[in-house]
């Protein structure tokens, strides 16, 4: 094998090396205090294989009639068998930083793990799904979804500290984004001290959580499960309707001609 030691290409591998090993070490610590367990990885939803583990994708009633599916592959889903219960967690690893925002699914942004979820949730109790014989009848409720990012924080530094010191204070700051079932009997299933360590939630004193917008009731995602079949009516609507203007929507620091390839040739990029 070539020697690249002392190279740029070896410091980069050195550095890819420490950040995998860091992230690896993140997941397993969650995976050692969790009782929830990885169930799927790479789990398809849509229609695959007939002996290929996956789940039916959300069906969404248009209003012509027909139906819009929404297929896609979930990075990984956690389980936990409490009673006649089996909560679903969806995962998503990102390489790089990523936010969880509400406005954004409302405008109809980032919708796709609340819809693998939905997916999970609504049609894993199925024969045939993927979730049929870990449910054992059990009734199928969501626990929520988290973004994990790959993205490995920098940490400052006012002294010189050896390097395990400085990799747990960079393995503090790895962060999980989204939104959670507000049950605390879920959620300490998920991080037993809830000290925010692996969850975008943190318990106070007095038992009660820090204000956040992370935590979501069953009924709010009954909710949010209405809100986005009606966005994705809308969308598929307009879809069949052959409306393909060039209007995208830009928000903040989101910028979907970024990366467009027809940017040269269309005069609603702003150059």
């Amino acid at each position: 094998a070539p020697d690249f030691k002392g190279s740029r290409l070896g410091h980069l591998f050195a550095k890819l090396r420490r950040s995998s090993l860091l992230l690896c070490r993140s997941i397993a610590d969650e995976f050692a205090q969790s009782e929830f367990v990885p169930s799927f990885y790479e789990l398809p939803i849509g229609y695959s294989e007939p002996d290929a583990a996956s789940v039916a994708p959300l069906e969404v009633k248009l209003d012509d009639g027909y139906s819009a599916y929404i297929y896609g592959i979930a990075d990984r889903v956690d389980t936990l068998k409490r009673g006649d219960k089996l909560y679903v967690r969806v995962i998503d690893y990102k390489t790089g930083s990523k936010e969880f925002s509400m406005d954004d699914i409302a405008l109809g942004l980032n919708l796709q793990m609340l819809l693998y979820l939905f997916s999970l949730w609504k049609n894993g109790g199925r024969s045939g799904s993927a979730l049929h014989d870990l449910s054992d009848n059990a009734e199928i409720l969501p626990a929520g979804v988290l973004y994990f990012s790959a993205n490995v924080p920098t940490v400052t530094l006012d002294n010189e500290l050896p390097p395990e010191e400085v990799a747990k204070r960079v393995s503090e700051k790895l962060t999980r984004r989204g939104l959670l079932l507000d049950d605390k009997d879920v959620l300490t299933a998920m991080e037993h001290e809830l000290g925010g360590h692996f969850l975008p939630v943190k318990i106070k004193k007095d038992g009660s959580f820090y204000k956040t917008d992370a935590l979501k009731s069953l009924a709010d995602f009954g909710g949010l499960l209405s809100d986005i079949e009606a966005t994705i009516r809308k969308i598929g609507g307009e879809l069949k309707r052959g409306s393909a203007s060039a209007h995208p929507l830009r928000r903040g620091d989101h910028n979907p001609c970024k990366y467009c390839e027809m940017k040269p040739i269309c005069r609603h990029f702003d150059r």
